[in-house]
């Protein structure tokens, strides 16, 4: 999932693609009324080599959160309240408990799943 706050969602060419259906739906995030909206699916197997690279950006004014969620293609996830998804969170290490507990402390009632989560490698 992506963030974006309604006054920097558009325009760009994120919003051109939202438009065209390549990306689709949106729903609540734990920061304020910033949206998540859902990527397009891609496919990785175990074991293989990919390149990624994430933009993050920030516009003064104070305003910034980042969150990055996984959904596995044809998995079954628990389901909040308002309809949207319980995801895990995209991680290259395994989390601690305590990296958990400091997790949701800072989003509040906002759920992750901690169950199902993939580890993606590094090098």
């Amino acid at each position: 999932m992506i963030i974006t706050w309604p006054s920097t969602a558009s325009p760009s060419a994120w919003s051109e693609k939202r438009k065209t259906g390549a990306q689709q739906g949106s729903t609540q995030s734990p920061l304020g009324d910033a949206k998540l909206h859902a990527g397009e699916w891609i496919s990785l197997r175990a074991g293989q080599q990919i390149e990624i690279s994430l933009a993050i950006g920030e516009r003064p004014g104070g305003m910034v959160g980042f969150l990055l969620e996984v959904e596995k293609e044809g998995e079954t996830y628990r389901t909040a309240p308002d309809g949207r998804k319980i995801l895990p969170l995209f991680t290259t290490h395994p989390f601690t408990d305590a990296e958990r507990n400091e997790i949701q402390g800072r989003i509040g009632g906002y759920e992750f799943e901690w169950e199902k989560v993939t580890v993606f490698g590094t090098r």
